[in-house]
């Protein structure tokens, strides 16, 4: 019996691996992507009938919305009032409409607002920064080159050299040709953009502390102004002293 046993056991085996066999060897279908002809690779991948049907669906509901609002804009009462018109401009509407919806807004909302300007300014101002100071070192660069710059020539005799003289005259003289800048032109241009540079940086940078002034201003605690604001120097407080428990 354990003979009997173990043939079939052996005979359930062997079938089982003839059927995976059997199973792997028939073809199977071939899972192919969007085929696309070469000249038409431009166009992106080929469309079908259920994309099409998507496409249609989507064109077909705005159109139906467009053609929903068109009649309500034709059979509308010009006579009509609704309270929305107490809060709303005909020149604005929406900026009065989600001003009014949002109200104002909190001390807290306020603080994080200047907070935000604050960094952004501060992002703009290290981006000048950095700006002038690549313009600087061209500048400098520049400047070396044209310190140690020299033109040597070699000749036989005196009229050669005189020749030379000459032809060195002529050659300054000239005018360069067409997309050529004269390096007069070049640094008379870097020295205007870096002074704007600067003055932007200047600007921010004043900007930055004015609002760094607001926010602690509109913080906790008594203050007085002991000097207005003057220029781009923010104004001056002096806050209560308060016992540090």
């Amino acid at each position: 019996s354990d003979l009997l046993g173990s043939d079939a056991r052996t005979l359930t085996n062997h079938d089982a691996h003839a059927m995976s066999t059997w199973k792997n060897a028939v073809p199977r279908r071939e899972h192919r992507e969007r085929a696309q002809p070469q000249q038409r690779q431009r166009l992106g991948l080929l469309e079908k009938h259920k994309d099409y049907r998507r496409r249609a669906q989507d064109f077909h509901a705005k159109e139906k919305r467009l053609r929903l609002l068109r009649e309500r804009a034709a059979l509308r009462n010009p006579d009509e009032f609704y309270y929305g018109m107490e809060h709303t401009s005909r020149t604005r509407p929406l900026r009065n409409e989600e001003s009014r919806q949002s109200g104002p807004r909190t001390a807290e909302q306020a603080l994080l607002a200047r907070s935000r300007d604050a960094a952004y300014l501060a992002m703009k101002a290290a981006t000048e920064r950095c700006k002038a100071v690549r313009i600087r070192e061209r500048r400098s660069a520049v400047l070396a080159v044209q310190a140690h710059r020299t033109h040597v020539r070699f000749a036989d005799s005196d009229d050669e050299l005189d020749v030379g003289v000459e032809e060195d005259h002529s050659e300054s003289k000239m005018t360069p040709a067409r997309g050529n800048i004269r390096p007069s032109t070049a640094a008379t241009r870097d020295l205007a953009e870096l002074e704007q540079r600067e003055l932007r940086e200047r600007t921010m940078r004043s900007l930055i502390a004015q609002l760094d002034m607001e926010r602690l201003v509109m913080g906790r605690g008594r203050k007085r102004r002991i000097q207005p604001a003057r220029g781009e120097q923010p104004a001056v407080y002096r806050w209560k002293k308060q016992r540090a428990r």
